[in-house]
Parts: structure tokens; C-alpha cells; sequence
């Protein structure tokens, strides 16, 4: 087992000086098993953070590809941090729902 201090020297060796998995490993003289797992635990954590941070723009990005279902995932990742981003639909009696998007500026140049 391996204390706070180790962790984070090697996470700083392998995030910050770029250093593979191996030449830690051998910079510190531990296992190269040890390494992965000290790297791997924060971005597991990391990684349920992102998907819960997702989960509260689930339905405006699902709605937005319903509406536009070309659009790029980095226009959506844009959008998304707008504080504008809202996905207006209103039933129309003589047809399907007509939605917009309320900051139409970047699409409706293309």
C-alpha cells in the first residue's frame, strides 16, 4: 500500500513531466503495477464526476440531437456552458413539434 505523498509523486512524474508508466516505475523503484494503480484510481474518479456533471444536460442534449442530429459534439460541448442553452419545443396542431434553440447565432450561419 502506498501513502498520499507517493500518490501524488506519481501522479506528478506521470501527468506533468509526461513520464510513461515504466519510467516511474523505475524513478521510484516500485512496481509498475503499483503505478497504474495510483494512476488509475483518481481518473476512475474523474471519470464518474464528468458523467455525473453530464447527467443535468442529458435531456437538453438529447433534445438538441433530436432537432439536429448533425451536429458536432464540441458545438453541443459549446452550447452546453452557455448560459443561454435552452431547447424550446411548441405542439403545433397541424403537425409535428417545431423546437428552437435559443442562441441560434452559430447555427444559423450554416
Amino acid at each position: 500500500m502506498i501513502d498520499a505523498e507517493m500518490r501524488a509523486t506519481i501522479r506528478r512524474l506521470h501527468f506533468n513531466r509526461h513520464l510513461t508508466v515504466n519510467a516511474v516505475a523505475e524513478a521510484l523503484g516500485i512496481h509498475h503495477d503499483t503505478v497504474r494503480r495510483a494512476i488509475g484510481t483518481s481518473r476512475m474518479e474523474e471519470v464518474r464526476a464528468a458523467l455525473s456533471e453530464l447527467e443535468k444536460y442529458e435531456t437538453t442534449i438529447l433534445d438538441t440531437l433530436a432537432i439536429y442530429p448533425k451536429i458536432s459534439a464540441s458545438r453541443i460541448y459549446l452550447y452546453s456552458k452557455s448560459k443561454d442553452m435552452v431547447v424550446v419545443c411548441a405542439a403545433s396542431s397541424d403537425g409535428p413539434q417545431s423546437c428552437d434553440l435559443g442562441l441560434l447565432p452559430a447555427f444559423s450561419e450554416r
